[in-house]
């Protein structure tokens, strides 16, 4: 049911515009705010700002929408679920709209690196951190992976925004992990392999430093060609990362299709 969640919130999430209502996070500085009337702790504020939310969406899948295990009104729910996770916008989108300078922060003098890092980054916000953390913990795992992105980064308390990037530091490195390996399944195994080991080691791995995903896409991106029409010459580096980013997607949900059918036989 996990993989047909997926695939149908993807598609939602491709093809349909989102409501306003159902791109924003707002809802959770309201929360913590309402927190810290009673909880002056930063951590102790961020773990309530996490755990209330959970809680009222366990007693809501528990008590109220108590639908049969892998129903059809089940599956709608958690593609619901998922597909409020995913985005807020897709990247297409933005890169269609010639918005990606805006939007990711890059500005004009930008190298092609930094464009590849800060597509890469949007990618596994907007995928990839949701998409593992669903298979992992179920629809609690999107919600929480979600909530923190927005904590991380759109907080306007500088003590929360460092607590929730620590603790997305954390979550997001076993993605970041098969993001590249999925890189190297998507492209030339051997030559991502030989670039991204010299950026793997026990330093990397103890202060969960993610430059090895970085470091392989900006030379999967470089080393990948497409045909583009003149008037796009100018985006052809963002153009070639969400290509790049879309076959590593491709790679995810085979390999998850695969689990499933491994797991029916």
């Amino acid at each position: 049911m996990k993989l047909l969640a997926i695939l149908f919130a993807f598609a939602l999430y491709h093809f349909v515009e989102k409501p306003a209502a159902m791109k924003s996070f707002n809802w959770l500085l309201s929360l913590q705010n309402w927190i810290k009337q009673y909880i002056n702790d930063n951590q102790g504020r961020f773990a309530f700002t996490l755990l209330l939310p959970l809680f009222v969406l366990w007693f809501l899948l528990s008590q109220v929408f108590v639908f049969a295990d892998d129903s059809v009104l089940q599956m709608l729910l958690h593609i619901l679920l998922v597909y409020y996770c995913l985005g807020p916008d897709t990247i297409e989108k933005m890169i269609k709209n010639k918005q990606t300078g805006e939007q990711l922060q890059l500005s004009p003098e930008s190298t092609a690196e930094e464009t590849v890092n800060k597509l890469t980054t949007a990618a596994l916000h907007r995928w990839f951190g949701v998409f593992f953390w669903y298979i992992i913990l179920n629809v609690y795992g999107a919600l929480v992976y979600r909530m923190v992105c927005f904590l991380a980064y759109h907080h306007n308390e500088e003590q929360i925004q460092s607590v929730a990037g620590r603790m997305l530091r954390v979550i997001e490195f076993p993605v970041t992990v098969l993001m590249t390996l999925s890189l190297a399944l998507a492209s030339d195994f051997d030559r991502i392999w030989q670039h991204c080991k010299q950026y793997l080691h026990m330093g990397t791995i103890k202060t969960l430093n993610s430059q090895f995903m970085y470091k392989s896409m900006d030379f999967a991106v470089e080393q990948c060609e497409i045909e583009e029409s003149d008037e796009n010459k100018d985006q052809i580096v963002a153009l070639t990362t969400f290509k790049v980013l879309k076959r590593m997607l491709v790679v995810w949900l085979v390999f998850s299709a695969l689990l499933v059918i491994f797991s029916i036989g």
